[in-house]
């Protein structure tokens, strides 16, 4: 071997070595500023844990995810594990697939079909045959088991004609994919059709009614293949993403316009100035490369017959709007309008498979319910690749998942996302729900003005359930069948971004749901009200990371940055900047009723305002004479860096020094109560 090549290959080694001695070393240093904190108090992070048998007592955790285990049963992997979190995130943002195959992973429901190769090849491969895009239509027929009139057929090949090449390809590469994505949803859902009608089983998805118990949901859940659903969103996805990129390199392409109608909707291909989609109408396929175009219908599964829908807009500052009523209606004057509709639209999945991609322009999004990424038994993808966009939705959208998959993926230009409750990353029970940004200076407002959601917290503030939440379902005051969450997570990459709630969001955990907020580099303003910033209660995990920036934090209630109640982990920490902190409450490193609440902010000179006594660092079981009085309560509160300021009513937090502090009935504090504070450089 040359001796160059030699010195190459040690070189190379040196590189790998170093690089994961400082994996290790920084993975050591969190680990060892958490261990010296919690020795203040007289615990190890072997010790500073639920205790799972306990636990087992209360039950109620039906489709628990591992990947909630990841943080629930070791807290002190947090710091790490939700960098590696943003960075996956991250790194998927920009293509269907990667998103699809990482959220699968989160859900227990992960495969690879990536793993031997393009999942999408055979489909490239039969595009490329002669009337390739008549044989793709007709696929869809035969997907069904059904042929076409022989007058179609010729109307089908002379309309294919009028095609340029460069759309015909990858439309018929489509749908070929969407005909074998048919396969997989079908296989997804055979156990029940012994049992169940598809239709009946979707419209019972959309309005179940009122009942005391819902056996056919119980169905739905036990007896649905997610894994199998994922199989066929991955290669429908791959497809997706082979196409765009195709599609994107399109110059001076002459007008046509292709329509074919198929069992699953119509298939309508684009190339001809700015046009309007019809709401009274299914979508199989839109390809659309030219114009401003308004959207009523399209990347939607509108009935089980129709479980698969693609749309690709390429170019112009378009309009997805639910209805002509909303082209002037704003987000606010949505109110008490939850009766509109149920129907998904605008990239909304229900036991199926729906992808938006729009690669260009400023682009508006606006829907009342089940829109704007919204899945159950199903997997929705919106990916928006450029442009100032604004987002508008009353509830169910931008990222809102059960029993599926649903993410927002917006890559570029300074948006605004506003709504009202389950949306901007909610994960219900066995879902992943996302909303991801990874560049602008960028404003999230789930509504804390108009009260249409009103909280059992407080019915003069909303339920938000958006911004990063994992909700389950609690039902051991009700049927006893409760349902753990799912993964709801909001990750925003770049830019001076701006976030408004009212109660339960912001990286907010409920009943073995895992909620996540996490934001880059640029400087933040986090306002909330209760449940919020790092929050999370009934044995759930809720996380707020912020990584640079010099941030504010408001909240002024209650159960905020960094708290824990009944068994849960609540988590905020915030890596550098000049920071300032207003919370009341439970807050700043608070446990409540066995819960383990951690505050951490690594570096800069920060200003906390909290008020109260239930705070910087402190436990409080509650209730006594039950198991819960052995049962581990902390409340741990870190700064490590800088000149920080405290109120004087603390006088024990103070910079260079370590406090503890006992529950709030001192008298009888118990040696499960543990609050520990320490700030130091």
């Amino acid at each position: 071997m040359p001796a160059e090549h030699i010195y190459a290959m040690r070189l190379l080694l040196i590189i790998l070595i170093c690089s994961q001695f400082c994996c290790i070393v920084l993975a050591e240093s969190s680990g060892s500023v958490l261990g010296d904190a919690l020795a203040v108090g007289g615990l190890t992070k072997q010790t500073a844990c639920f205790d799972t048998l306990d636990l087992k007592v209360y039950g109620g955790d039906d489709f628990r995810l591992p990947y909630f285990d990841v943080y629930f049963c070791d807290p002190y992997r947090t710091p790490e594990r939700v960098k590696l979190f943003r960075d996956q995130v991250g790194r998927a943002s920009g293509k269907v697939f990667d998103i699809v195959s990482f959220a699968s992973s989160c859900i227990d429901a992960g495969v690879r079909r990536s793993l031997l190769g393009n999942p999408s090849d055979a489909y490239a491969k039969k595009s490329e045959e002669n009337d390739a895009l008549p044989n793709a239509v007709l696929a869809l027929w035969q997907a069904v088991g059904e042929e076409p009139a022989p007058e179609y057929k010729e109307r089908l090949w002379n309309d294919a004609l009028q095609v340029p090449v460069e759309v015909a390809k990858p439309a018929a590469m489509l749908l070929y994919a969407e005909a074998d994505a048919l396969k997989w949803r079908n296989l997804a859902f055979k156990r029940l059709q012994s049992k169940y009608e598809l239709q009946k089983l979707y419209d019972h998805i959309l309005d179940p009614g009122e009942q005391d118990y819902d056996f056919v949901r119980e169905d739905l859940m036990n007896q649905s293949d997610l894994k199998l659903l994922v199989v066929g969103a991955e290669q429908l996805a791959s497809a997706v993403d082979r196409a765009c990129a195709d599609l994107v390199k399109l110059q001076n392409v002459k007008d046509f316009r292709f329509e074919a109608e198929t069992p699953f909707g119509l298939v309508l291909l684009d190339g001809a100035g700015s046009d309007t989609y019809s709401l009274q109408q299914a979508y199989a396929l839109i390809i659309d490369i030219a114009g401003d175009d308004t959207y009523y219908a399209g990347a939607a599964t509108t009935s089980a017959a129709c479980p698969v829908s693609v749309l690709i807009d390429t170019s112009g500052n378009d309009r997805y709007l639910e209805s002509p009523e909303l082209d002037n209606v704003q987000v606010r004057d949505f109110s008490n309008r939850k009766s509109w509709t149920t129907r998904p639209n605008t990239c909304a999945a229900v036991m199926g498979y729906a992808y938006l991609v729009d690669s260009s322009g400023d682009d508006r999004y606006r829907g009342i319910n089940r829109c704007q990424a919204s899945a159950a038994y199903g997997v929705a993808v919106l990916l928006d690749s450029a442009g100032n966009d604004t987002y508008d939705c009353y509830q169910s959208g931008q990222g809102n998942a059960t029993f599926g998959i649903a993410a927002v993926s917006d890559l570029a230009g300074n948006d605004s996302y506003h709504c009202f409750t389950t949306s901007q990353g909610f994960g219900g029970v066995k879902g992943f729900g996302l909303l991801i940004d990874a560049a602008g200076n960028d404003s999230y407002t789930a509504e804390n003005v108009l009260i249409d959601f009103p909280s059992a917290q407080d019915p003069k503030h909303n339920g938000n359930l958006s911004q990063g939440a994992g909700f389950g379902e609690r039902a051991d005051f009700t049927t006893g069948h409760s349902l753990a969450g799912g993964v709801g997570a909001l990750v925003d990459l770049a830019g001076d971004d701006v976030y408004i709630s009212d109660i339960m969001a912001q990286g907010m955990g409920y009943w073995y749901g895992i909620g996540i907020l996490s934001d880059g580099a640029g400087n933040d303003s986090y306002t909330g009200y209760w449940y919020n910033q790092g929050s999370a209660a009934h044995f759930a995990v809720g996380i707020l990371h912020d990584s640079d920036g010099n941030d504010v934090y408001n909240a002024p209630c209650s159960m905020v940055q960094g708290a824990g109640h009944d068994f849960s982990l609540g988590f905020l920490l915030d890596d550098a900047g000049n920071d300032s902190y207003t919370a009341a409450g439970i807050c700043l490193g608070a446990g409540n009723a066995n819960g383990i609440g951690i505050f951490w902010d690594k570096a800069g000179d920060d200003t906390y305002r909290p008020t109260g006594n239930f705070t910087l660092g402190r436990p409080n079981i509650g209730s006594r004479g039950s198991a819960r009085d052995f049962d581990l309560c902390l409340g741990l509160f870190i700064d490590t860096g800088g000149n920080d300021s405290y109120p004087a009513e603390y006088p024990f937090a103070k910079n260079n020094s370590s406090w503890t502090q006992k529950s709030l009935d001192e008298k009888n504090s118990l040696p499960s109560e543990v609050g520990i504070g320490i700030d130091k450089e």
